[in-house]
């Protein structure tokens, strides 16, 4: 389901697209908070806009984030050097991702090899993996930046952990 459109893009980054500029709330100019998993609407970044669209445990330790991608202009490819995204767990102890990009779909996570190419306005879906380390009962938040850009963050807070 990678490097196909899932969202057709309308309009401009500044536009009523859904799209939210950073620092700048939501795209009808009324600020409702941090950004939240779930929540639908895209956030910009530099080259890309980014929704997180969901956060769950996987197998073990493994926290699971489904992302969509929406190209903000031309032939920009979606790869792991890209994105630097780090979780914040409740004692304030950052954990990146693995380092992998996997298909959104499926039980079994299928790695991506190479580069996902789009087109203005074109969407991809990816997974990413966290592996937390042992005694993470709380999650604070997601911070994502493109290639050194101003970081962009998530509130966590209300994901629930497996807490054997």
């Amino acid at each position: 389901d990678t490097g196909t459109p899932t969202t057709p893009g309308t309009g401009s980054a500044n536009g009523n697209t859904g799209i939210v500029p950073p620092g700048t709330g939501t795209s009808s100019g009324t600020n409702t908070g941090p950004a939240r998993p779930g929540d639908g609407k895209f956030y910009s970044l530099d080259l890309f806009d980014i929704k997180v669209d969901e956060v769950r445990m996987g197998r073990g330790s493994n926290l699971e984030m489904i992302v969509t991608y929406k190209a903000s202009t031309d032939n920009v490819g979606v790869q792991p050097g890209n994105f630097g995204l780090t979780v914040t767990d409740g004692d304030g102890v950052g954990v990146r991702y693995n380092g992998n990009l996997y298909r959104a779909s499926g039980e079994d996570l299928t790695l991506i090899d190479g580069t996902i190419w789009m087109s203005r306005n074109e969407t991809t879906r990816v997974r990413y993996v966290f592996v937390l380390p042992d005694g993470v009962t709380s999650l604070k938040k997601l911070t994502v930046q493109e290639h050194g850009t101003k970081p962009r963050t998530f509130d966590l807070s209300q994901v629930q952990l497996n807490t054997q």
